[in-house]
């Protein structure tokens, strides 16, 4: 049982299997216990603001299994008083409800991709190998038909994807199908699968982070080469990618905001994942040091998002959305570079080039063959 404590009293939250939680042991409880109070969930900065409201939020958004802040106080006065014992939210959605990505500042032109606006943040840069399955789930292409997603929020065989080649809605588009082969990378919460047929060279595929890092040791900090403060990464300033606060279809629903990579969680657990490395990226408001443009923090629907940073004018794969943190908050994921020789084996199995290619391969290899065959026939 995990406990929030509140002023002088206490309500309990219980987990559940893989580290996710239930909404209250009993709301009914929480109600008479708090005839003078009201009762706050926080979750994508809403507050419900009476016991009706909460009651109805917790019993109506089909969200069972999402882990959820949950806060209790006697007066909205009070809320500095609150001691966290425990808090984290992963991303595992329920059966319908998906809250967009919180962006400070969000502007649909300058936040969401398919807008289609200049002012787009990341406008200089293809994101054409970034999608939605459409059920949902979140696709980063690492070469022309190997994709890299969550573990506890994957796509699942026989899902179609829908990959835009610029971030015009109405540009050329193709539509893949995840197949059977996938599988978890190592214990992490990283997702690896193929579609069932290579992209083109159209569409882009990414890099991704290749370092070690495994520890937080700051001294002396020259003599370890995988210490986070040794990172590349290390308060680099990464896009955070996430479900649009506005309406879209599934497909086009792609809002990407910024933080700085700037928190090591360490080994950490949350949502079927124990004691794997995660990498974090504090919220900050306008005014603190590590404060960027359009601040982000992700929300239910955004497990498996891709963390991308700009290295020498590409995009490089960092890492993967798992969980958030409160007090402060935090997005946390998954990192990558972790884990290169079970992404490299996965790729050296399974990985198909784009057709172009592919067909000048081919080409080689019957020119080869006619060649063959002429010697034979001469030497006979």
């Amino acid at each position: 049982m995990v406990g929030i404590e509140v002023g002088y009293e206490h309500v309990v939250i219980n987990p559940v299997s893989g580290g996710t939680f239930e909404y209250l042991t009993d709301i009914t409880d929480c109600s008479e216990a708090r005839k003078s109070s009201r009762c706050y969930s926080y979750l994508g900065k809403r507050l419900y603001k009476d016991i009706d409201s909460c009651k109805l939020f917790f019993t109506k958004s089909n969200l069972y299994k999402a882990p959820l802040k949950f806060l209790l106080v006697m007066e909205p006065s009070r809320r500095l008083n609150v001691i966290f014992l425990f808090s984290i939210v992963s991303f595992i959605v329920g059966t319908s409800t998906v809250e967009g990505i919180v962006i400070d500042g969000f502007e649909t032109e300058t936040n969401d991709r398919f807008s289609n606006d200049s002012s787009f943040i990341a406008n200089d840069f293809n994101l054409s190998g970034v999608a939605l399955s459409d059920n949902g789930r979140w696709v980063t292409m690492i070469s022309p038909n190997v994709y890299i997603s969550s573990e506890h929020f994957r796509p699942g065989s026989g899902q179609n994807v829908t990959f835009y080649a610029s971030n015009d809605p109405n540009g050329p588009t193709v539509t893949r199908t995840t197949t059977a082969t996938q599988e978890r990378v190592g214990d992490s919460d990283i997702w690896i699968g193929t579609i069932d047929s290579p992209l083109s060279s159209s569409f882009a595929y990414y890099n991704f982070a290749t370092q070690n890092t495994t520890n937080n040791q700051t001294v002396p900090v020259l003599q370890d080469d995988e210490s986070f403060i040794n990172s590349p990464y290390f308060e680099a300033t990464a896009f955070h990618f996430g479900r649009s606060p506005t309406s879209w279809s599934i497909s086009q629903d792609i809002a990407v905001g910024q933080n700085v990579i700037d928190h090591w969680f360490g080994e950490f657990s949350a949502a079927n994942t124990t004691g794997e490395i995660a990498f974090g990226s504090t919220v900050d408001e306008e005014g603190d040091g590590n404060y960027v443009a359009f601040e982000s923090f992700w929300e239910i629907g955004d497990s498996g998002s891709p963390v991308l940073v700009e290295d020498n004018g590409e995009l490089v794969l960092v890492g993967t959305g798992w969980f958030t943190t409160g007090n402060p908050d935090r997005n946390g994921f998954a990192y990558i570079g972790n884990y290169t020789e079970e992404i490299e084996t996965f790729l050296e199995a399974h990985s198909i080039p784009e057709p172009s290619t592919y067909a000048v391969l081919l080409g080689f290899a019957t020119f080869g063959l006619v060649l063959y065959r002429r010697r034979c026939r001469h030497a006979a």
